[in-house]
């Protein structure tokens, strides 16, 4: 995945106007099946990260985006920590201003190795959120099973 993000993919479908490629979904569909007939899980690993990159262009505030498209360029992977087992969210902001996030995720694709950790979770009032972690910070764990 270092030889992966070395390429410059990580920051392939970012806006033209933040410097990236602004590549197609059908142009990242091809480069992905091209590198999945080598290996599959370099397919599947990287789907989270452009996911989750897109979801800033889509929902993102101008300095989220400003944020996250330099960090995607900078080669910076984003994992995931989306799935819990259940139809809601249990995991919760304690205070968002705060940063505090209390749960338990079941599925992170990538996020060993990742250098963003975007946590879905519900704030204080209840509206789902996305909070991007760097995999650093303290009280994150992922672990490897």
């Amino acid at each position: 995945m270092r030889e992966y993000a070395e390429s410059g993919l990580l920051g392939a479908i970012v806006p033209k106007s933040f410097g990236g490629a602004a590549i197609s979904n059908v142009t990242l569909a091809r480069i992905t099946a091209i590198l999945s007939e080598a290996n599959s899980s370099i397919g599947q690993i990287p789907q989270p990260h452009y996911c989750l990159v897109d979801a800033v262009r889509i929902v993102g505030t101008a300095p989220q985006q400003e944020i996250f498209f330099a960090e995607a360029l900078a080669r910076k992977f984003f994992g995931n920590a989306v799935s819990e087992v259940g139809k809601d969210y249990e995991t919760a902001t304690t205070s968002l201003s705060g940063g505090l996030l209390n749960g338990r995720k079941f599925y992170s694709t990538g996020s060993l190795f990742a250098d963003w950790v975007p946590i879905a979770a519900r704030d204080d009032d209840g509206k789902a959120v996305m909070v991007y972690v760097p995999s650093g910070a303290p009280g994150l764990s992922v672990h490897d099973d």
